[in-house]
């Protein structure tokens, strides 16, 4: 967790195997070699642990909204220093938080209220 930065997360539904993904134990390394696989400097995500298609794009893409958060931040110091939430999803189930917190394992954003609503009124 952070409250300088995002942290994103992958829900279940974002994995070729869904329940794979739930039994595994999430290790340090594992984060690790996501968190290469993300940047671009591993070719693949960790062994066993294959996501669908596009889900590497939803997690580079929901990337821009770091900048986007903190430049809104630090252009509004009557708000900076008060615990302001942001979140964006994707429907394959990437969630990005600002500031970064933990999330369940089998948190899927897309079930959720604020999202639906979201997807109902995208204008």
């Amino acid at each position: 967790p952070s409250i300088s930065k995002s942290v994103w997360k992958i829900a279940p539904k974002g994995f070729v195997d869904p329940m794979r993904y739930l039994e595994r134990n999430e290790t340090t390394l594992a984060v690790q070699q996501f968190e290469e696989y993300m940047s671009g400097s591993r070719q693949k995500p960790p062994s066993g642990w294959e996501l669908l298609e596009g889900v590497k794009m939803d997690v580079r893409f929901t990337g821009a909204m770091e900048q986007f958060w903190q430049s809104s931040l630090q252009s509004r110091p009557d708000i900076s220093n008060a615990s302001v939430r942001r979140f964006i999803a994707t429907p394959r189930g990437v969630h990005r938080n600002f500031p970064g917190g933990p999330n369940a394992r089998s948190y899927d954003p897309t079930i959720r209220p604020w999202y639906r609503r979201a997807m109902a009124h995208p204008d």
